[in-house]
């Protein structure tokens, strides 16, 4: 066991935590926790998956927040445990698409908490045991996704051995919205050569190579669009949807869009939206297509721009609805994800009413994002019965709310500005005292010289070990962490460094372990790590 596996097992052990981890358990609601450091968040959720059966989502405020988050957990749980899921750099009523990276990765996120309906033999099926904790800024959410059914709808399961015609198969890929070509280079895109058919599912890091004989699958494989070789054979693949919007509405869309008021456009948007109908209608891939979404999703209305139904709630077109029974959605300060959400959408109906205004976009477009309000539900139901998906709402908060569960106390570590003597010395003491100390510092090894050096001058023993092998007595132990996650003058961050070996420390991302109890944390600036 390493030791950050052995601090999540201590953690997870403490009453509170055990506390919170069964409310979790219990009926779907809203559960609120506090006080609770911004520092120790990433521990506490890490222990809370350990100890929960279900899916953890972790929502913080913007995507460099939970990139951090994400890289702090991975620490914790290992890399297969961690899911990101990503928001669109496109602003609301702004044509511009979806990058295909993050088109990618949402859907892999969908996939992977479908993944109960793949077959076991799929080469993408995760393990069922572990935690899973999926990651993402707020803005994901609020951006519409497929619903649970459409995502059914659009997933294709093959087998080798299987029977389907090549020509069935490429025409019901083409009405999802893959676009077919002389090769395969990008995801979303598939090419066939007389008995072989290739295709990339976005989903997918690589495309997948078919070989028929007659109408039979005769070979799965996976291979290099680089270079064009394929060696990974299997069994059996799900074919996921090219895009998260549902192409396979196109004809439904062309008809809301034609019957929106568009004469009052100026003659330059007219045109650019009479040219954007005709490229729909054809079912091309061109920039922008991502801004009229909106029109090919289920439950659109003409109420106010509206596309949401059911008094406000999301139709199921968001990653909340994929979420299955029992899993928990952990809020980084729920008032400020709220603020942060009204806020965006201040600022996009700023956006449209300018639009508006300039007579380049119809009044009634309808509004392209999720409101907090319609994420959430307007009265604090959480779930959807329609979908089966049900799931417990806890806000991770630094104040101490009304009927709040306390957490293990984790409390703010003393600065020590450059004092590197004193840092060190308070390290000795603690160790004296029969305390753990953990350091994450860039410097490991200048550090665990100068307390080795300070515990030989007290008469402590005469070695630090800073390897994965401890003394007997409580010293310094490794813990691998990226440079990212630590604050740090730009001279002394890595951020593509993928592991970096540190001696323990008082800290944890600002927050550290003390077996008694209380957890504290302790910071070094790095340029005082080279004095003596």
């Amino acid at each position: 066991m390493d030791l950050l596996t052995s601090l999540s097992a201590e953690l997870s052990a403490r009453p509170a935590l055990a506390e919170l981890a069964a409310a979790m358990r219990g009926q779907p609601g809203r559960l609120s926790v506090g006080p609770l450091i911004a520092a120790a968040r990433p521990p506490l959720v890490a222990a809370l998956a350990r100890l929960h059966a279900a899916p953890l989502l972790y929502v913080l405020p913007n995507a460099d927040a939970a990139l951090r988050a994400a890289d702090d957990l991975r620490q914790w749980l290992g890399p297969g445990a961690v899911l990101v899921y990503p928001a669109s750099d496109a602003m609301p009523y702004e044509h511009m698409s979806t990058a295909p990276e993050v088109i990618g990765r949402r859907l892999a996120v969908l996939q992977r908490l479908a993944d109960d309906r793949r077959p076991t033999t799929d080469d993408r099926r995760p393990t069922a045991d572990g935690p899973l904790v999926i990651v993402a800024p707020v803005k994901a959410l609020l951006q519409p996704t497929l619903t649970p059914v459409e995502l059914a709808r659009a997933s294709i399961v093959l087998r080798r051995g299987g029977e389907i015609r090549p020509d069935d198969l490429l025409r019901q890929l083409v009405e999802l919205g893959y676009r077919s070509g002389p090769t395969v280079e990008e995801p979303g895109e598939l090419a066939r050569r007389g008995e072989i058919v290739d295709l990339w599912p976005p989903a997918d890091a690589l495309p997948l190579r078919l070989e028929f004989f007659g109408d039979e699958i005769d070979s799965l494989r996976r291979f290099d669009p680089g270079t064009q070789r394929s060696d990974v054979r299997l069994d059996a693949v799900m074919i996921g949807p090219p895009h998260e919007i549902p192409l396979w509405n196109r004809a439904l869309a062309v008809a809301r869009i034609a019957a929106l008021d568009a004469s009052g456009l100026r003659r330059e948007p007219r045109l650019e939206w009479d040219a954007a109908l005709e490229r729909l209608e054809a079912g091309e891939r061109f920039e922008g297509r991502a801004f009229y979404a909106p029109f090919f999703r289920d439950g659109l209305t003409a109420d106010g721009g509206r596309w949401t139904v059911d008094g406000g709630r999301s139709n199921g077109a968001t990653l909340l609805a994929h979420l299955p029974p029992g899993s928990a959605v952990l809020l980084s300060e729920g008032q400020f994800l709220a603020q942060h959400a009204a806020d965006s959408n201040e600022q996009a109906e700023a956006q449209r009413a300018r639009l508006i205004e300039a007579n380049e976009l119809p009044p009634d477009f309808p509004r392209p994002y999720l409101l907090w309000a319609e994420l959430l539900g307007e009265t604090g139901r959480q779930g959807d019965k329609e979908t089966g998906s049900l799931f417990t709402l806890v806000d991770l908060s630094g104040n101490e709310p009304d009927d709040a569960l306390r957490p293990p106390e984790f409390v703010p570590a003393e600065l020590f500005g450059g004092q590197f003597r004193r840092l060190v010395n308070d390290i000795v003491a603690r160790i004296g005292k029969g305390e753990r100390v953990l350091a994450v510092t860039s410097q490991a090894a200048r550090l665990q010289e100068l307390v080795a050096e300070a515990l030989v001058s007290d008469g402590g023993p005469e070695t630090v070990d800073g390897g994965p092998q401890q003394a007997s007595l409580p010293t310094p132990s490794t813990v691998h962490r990226p440079p990212s996650t630590v604050h740090r003058p730009p001279s002394t961050v890595h951020r593509h460094s993928p592991t970096v070996h540190r001696p323990p420390s008082t800290v944890v991302r600002g927050a550290a372990w003390r077996p008694g109890g209380r957890l504290a944390a302790a910071r070094a600036e790095p340029d005082a790590l080279h004095r003596r």
